[in-house]
């Protein structure tokens, strides 16, 4: 208990420490999980292009689970980290085992309805023959299974919400772990030989296993801050309507970047070619590794933001807002500067065949203009953040439809389309676009937080 409170104590003290300190975890087990997700890409091509085109049928329906499971973890993590600045440990606790039920119920829901409807589902989505058969027996385990990755995530929330960093870190890298060992003995014939249905199995038992390893801090060595108990776990309607008031808009954010990368693909298909998409495609995955450090702080602020809400403590709350922008910018903007000065020999890695080598230029040439981007994302992902933290997820998710879909569609078909400047219009696009929608975040949530300031004063408890 002892080193618990430490890191509670941590988190409530010196706003620039705890920022860091809780955001480096988040990076590291974001990159980890990126990794192992690209592994068992690699695995999955071994077995050949039915297989790995299987897989690509049921990632869409795969995003929504994991985008659920990551948003009611923010939703965890804001309720038990305004708790915790509150001084309440009764109603962080509740909070605690309130998250785990709906960590329960709530896969279980989503599990039996995809069971259902998985074939029609996947033959919607152009799945046939062959290529049906292999992605039902991956979905099948994999949605059988998906309580195990809810429940790891929302119980990593409640870890982060305690300042327990370090620990969520050493579960997500147990996961990835354990799941790069699984995959080839479940998969490939010198092991248990069952194809693609072994990497969805490696998957599950990974998480399963990280699971019980939380859980076993939490129920039986007990030396965590939070607690979760019996009595905790009959469902209270308020707490459940708070956690979900966060955690699913969070979720609901993650298919609203899926909406701008289809509007993005249908428009770059009208005005260029095919080569056009590959580029886009090629480069985003650069672009997605680059942003890391922004969604790792992202993270660290709904806790840190979040107890200072909880406490009162409202030029705090200012101050670690401002203090994370800062830090964001920064690292994006030198992230940004190596991308767009080697942005050629990124592009050949992507690049390196002879049939691929004639998208090295457009590739190039989409890193050089997303530079921008990355200015944007830290501007835009903290504005979401703060408002997660204050309970606000309604809010949060309106700021991510004007930054991730209504302001990059405008500008895309603007002057992609109707201007004409084709595929160079449609990159600018995409960045203006998200650039305008994160200036606004961030103007809207700098201006909360300053009438908070303005109408309960500094250290004031919140009424």
């Amino acid at each position: 208990m002892v080193e618990e409170n430490k890191n509670v104590r941590m988190m409530m003290g010196d706003y620039k420490v705890a920022v860091r300190k809780m955001a480096w975890p988040m990076i590291l087990s974001m990159l980890i999980t990126m990794s192992y997700n690209l592994i068992d890409g690699i695995w999955v091509s071994v077995l050949g292009a039915a297989p790995l085109a299987a897989v690509g049928f049921v990632t869409p329906l795969f995003m929504v689970v994991n985008g659920l499971a990551n948003g009611l973890g923010a939703g965890a993590s804001s309720f038990i980290a305004r708790k915790i600045g509150a001084k309440r440990k009764d109603l962080a606790d509740l909070g605690t085992s309130q998250s785990f039920l709906i960590g329960i119920i709530i896969p279980i829901i989503i599990s039996v309805f995809i069971l259902l409807f998985q074939k029609s589902i996947l033959i919607g989505l152009g799945a046939s023959g062959e290529v049906l058969s292999l992605a039902l027996d991956y979905s099948t385990v994999i949605f059988s299974g998906c309580i195990f990755i809810v429940i790891t995530s929302i119980l990593t929330g409640v870890l982060r919400a305690e300042g327990d960093v370090k620990r969520a870190l050493y579960v997500m890298a147990l996961t990835a772990v354990i799941n790069i060992i699984l995959d080839p003995v479940f998969m490939l014939p010198w092991g248990l030989n069952l194809g693609v249905a072994g990497i969805a199995y490696a998957t599950v038992l990974s998480s399963g296993i990280s699971t019980v390893v939380i859980l076993y801090w939490m129920l039986v060595k007990r030396d965590t801050y939070l607690d979760i108990y019996k009595r905790d776990l009959k469902p209270n309607g308020s707490v459940i309507k708070d956690i979900l008031m966060v955690g699913i808009p969070a979720a609901l954010e993650m298919m609203c970047i899926a909406a701008l990368l289809s509007v993005v693909n249908s428009v770059l298909t009208m005005v260029a070619d095919n080569n056009a998409v590959a580029a886009y495609t090629a480069g985003m995955r650069v672009v997605l590794f680059g942003i890391v450090p922004s969604v790792g702080l992202s993270m660290a602020t709904i806790a840190v933001a979040g107890s200072s809400f909880g406490a009162g403590k409202f030029r705090r709350l200012k101050n670690v807002l401002n203090y994370s922008m800062k830090l964001g910018i920064l690292m994006s903007v030198a992230i940004g500067a190596v991308v767009f000065i080697f942005s050629s020999q990124i592009a050949t890695v992507f690049s390196f065949s002879s049939n691929t080598g004639v998208l090295i230029e457009p590739i190039s040439n989409f890193l050089k203009v997303f530079f921008l981007f990355f200015l944007a994302t830290p501007l835009g992902l903290l504005s979401g953040s703060f408002f997660q933290s204050l309970g606000k997820g309604p809010t949060s998710l309106c700021l991510t439809i004007f930054r991730e879909i209504i302001f990059p569609a405008f500008f895309v078909v603007l002057l992609g389309i109707v201007l004409g400047y084709g595929v160079w219009g449609v990159w600018f696009g995409v960045v203006i676009g998200k650039l305008a929608g994160a200036l606004i975040g961030w103007f809207y949530a700098s201006n909360y937080s300053s009438n908070l300031i303005k109408k309960y004063g500094d250290e004031e408890l919140n009424p």
